[in-house]
C-alpha cells in the first residue's frame, strides 16, 4: 500500500475561502422600556433600533440605524405605570416575562422578525 504524495492536489485540505456561508440574524444586545410599560426599545449587533409593543407581542417598527437613548428620550412620556413583565436576552432574541404579583405566569418567545 503506497502513499499519495503530500504534492497532489486532491488531496489538499488548504481553502481560501468556504464554498457555502449561512449568515445567521442580529442578536438583540440592548433594550429599554418606556415609561408606559408597553413600548420596548432594542439595539441589535448591527445597530438597528426596533420597537416592540408588549401587549400584541410584535415588532411595531424597525428604525434603522439610529441611537437607542435619544429614541427613549423622544418616545418616553410622563406617565408611572408599575412593572408587570421582564424582558429576557439571554437567547439573543427578546423574550417577555409577564409577571402577576411576584410569579412569572407566561413567557413569550417571539420568532426573529
Amino acid at each position: 500500500m503506497s502513499e499519495a504524495p503530500t504534492s497532489d492536489p486532491s488531496r489538499t485540505t488548504n481553502t481560501t475561502s468556504p464554498d457555502l456561508s449561512i449568515r445567521g440574524g442580529a442578536s438583540i444586545r440592548h433594550y429599554r422600556i418606556l415609561n408606559d410599560k408597553r413600548t420596548v426599545l432594542t439595539k441589535d449587533t448591527e445597530s438597528n433600533v426596533a420597537i416592540y409593543d408588549v401587549l400584541k407581542a410584535t415588532k411595531v417598527n424597525d428604525l434603522g440605524q439610529v441611537d437607542l437613548d435619544e429614541e427613549v428620550k423622544r418616545r418616553n412620556k410622563t406617565v408611572y405605570v408599575p412593572n408587570w413583565f421582564n424582558v429576557d436576552l439571554k437567547t439573543g432574541v427578546s423574550a417577555f416575562e409577564f409577571l402577576e404579583g411576584n410569579e412569572t405566569t407566561f413567557v413569550y418567545r417571539p420568532l426573529r422578525c
